[in-house]
């Protein structure tokens, strides 16, 4: 079969078309990233597409030809600055499905979420939940699974979140004590599931939850993943949900930007909806029952890669918003009349007059400020990144030929430099979007 899988490089959808591929499918591949689509899965053909822009059905009729089975992995958490839940859940998927039907394309498979129902009271989950409504309302071969929290070989969003807080040393924070009840799924349950499901003998029109055998605690899922890395058995920290809510706040200021993070007030409302059901459905449908996590993760053992990940990934956050608070920081002391005044005195030593050297400073303040501000959110790391180390390079390089003797000066002004550049690389290393 010829199958269409759009979000292909997602955490999901990239498990998705490589178990269809290896299940002997032609998969076509969908993104709106189509260099970072080609780098990451090389050997498929991709389109582009984009459901904030292909609201128009026409759009995708031309992107249909020969297609027998459509998988559709879009999904936002909340929305951004580039992403509306409307366009991302409702109106590009309407587009899509209406196109598919008219295309004479039978079999169609949405990725919904459990939870997603339209009386859950989140925007997220309504919008979720009006994209299904309107493929189940279509005269076609349709499929919604729900998965619940899916963990895999890898992790992103909420799996990379868990990992990174149960790497921390000596505790593990988890919103009310972790209380909020999951039911696990392997991502290749899921993958196995999605590749039945295609099949035109499938079975159609079913709604169906894709959960793990067990309802799990975020507690007991987070121990769990804790004795999986092999690290030592540590206590968990109840953070009550209203002292969360303020960093809650910074992780919704910096997704809107485009920072991937789950970290997020929409991740909290969906946790206390709930994320159980039973599997019996989704195991008569695929003739294979879904195994316990313990079990799953008995059989994949961590890598020193998985440890190094979860016992980083916050700190090099933390080191990301350290260096945004620097360059921020020395921007505005720099502006300030007493400090700018000593420091175009300052530079005025290399030869330049009085004007010249005040304006100078003023526009390095400037500069300082803008190139810290895009790390604070997260937003475009690596150019921003790249321009800061261009500019920190630029320093060392005029000021160690007009005043050399900064580099014996006891405080390390310009030594200072050289480790903020390395930092500045090890985060920018980590800004890789998938």
């Amino acid at each position: 079969m010829r199958v269409l899988v759009t979000g292909a490089y997602g955490f999901i959808g990239q498990h998705i078309a490589i178990g269809l591929k290896r299940a002997g499918h032609d998969v076509v591949a969908c993104g709106r990233d189509l260099v970072l689509g080609r780098r990451l899965l090389p050997g498929f053909e991709w389109q582009f597409c984009d459901f904030n822009k292909d609201v128009d059905e026409a759009v995708w009729l031309q992107r249909l030809g020969g297609v027998d089975a459509i998988v559709n992995c879009i999904g936002i958490l909340q929305p951004t600055v580039r992403d509306s839940h409307e366009r991302a859940h409702v109106a590009g998927p309407v587009a899509l499905f209406g196109a598919a039907r008219k295309a004479g394309v039978r079999r169609m498979v949405q990725i919904s979420a459990l939870g997603a129902e339209s009386e859950a009271g989140t925007e997220y989950s309504g919008s979720k939940s009006a994209g299904d409504d309107f493929l189940k309302s279509l005269d076609v071969d349709w499929v919604v699974l729900k998965p619940s929290l899916v963990y895999g070989r890898g992790s992103y969003g909420g799996t990379t979140l868990v990992r990174s807080l149960v790497g921390l040393p000596g505790f593990v924070p988890l919103v009310d004590g972790g209380k909020h009840m999951f039911q696990p799924v392997s991502m290749d349950y899921l993958v196995a599931a999605v590749v039945r499901l295609v099949e035109p003998d499938a079975p159609a029109r079913v709604e169906l939850a894709v959960t793990g055998p067990e309802p799990m605690s975020m507690r007991e899922i987070a121990l769990l993943l804790r004795r999986w890395l092999g690290f030592p058995a540590v206590h968990v920290l109840s953070v009550p949900a209203w002292v969360a809510r303020p960093a809650l706040f910074l992780g919704d200021v910096a997704g809107w930007f485009g920072l991937p993070t789950a970290f997020r007030s929409s991740s909290i409302r969906q946790m206390e909806l709930g994320n159980t059901s039973s599997s019996e459905a989704i195991a008569a449908a695929t003739g294979v029952a879904p195994r316990r996590m313990e079990e799953e993760l008995a059989n994949t053992p961590s890598t020193l890669q998985d440890r190094l990940h979860a016992r980083s990934a916050l700190a090099v956050a933390a080191l990301r918003v350290v260096l945004g608070l620097f360059w921020v920081t020395t921007g505005v002391i720099s502006l300030m009349p007493s400090v700018n005044a000593a420091a175009a005195s300052f530079v005025g030593a290399t030869g330049l007059d009085d004007e010249a050297s005040r304006m100078l400073v003023t526009a390095g303040a400037f500069a300082d400020i803008l190139l810290g501000l895009p790390f604070l959110i997260g937003w475009r790391v690596r150019l921003f990144g790249t321009l800061q180390i261009a500019l920190s390079l630029s320093y060392l390089v005029v000021l160690g030929i007009f005043l050399p003797l900064l580099w014996f000066d006891p405080f390390g002004p310009l030594l200072k430099v050289v480790p903020i550049i390395f930092a500045t690389l090890i985060v920018m290393a980590w800004a890789e979007p998938r």
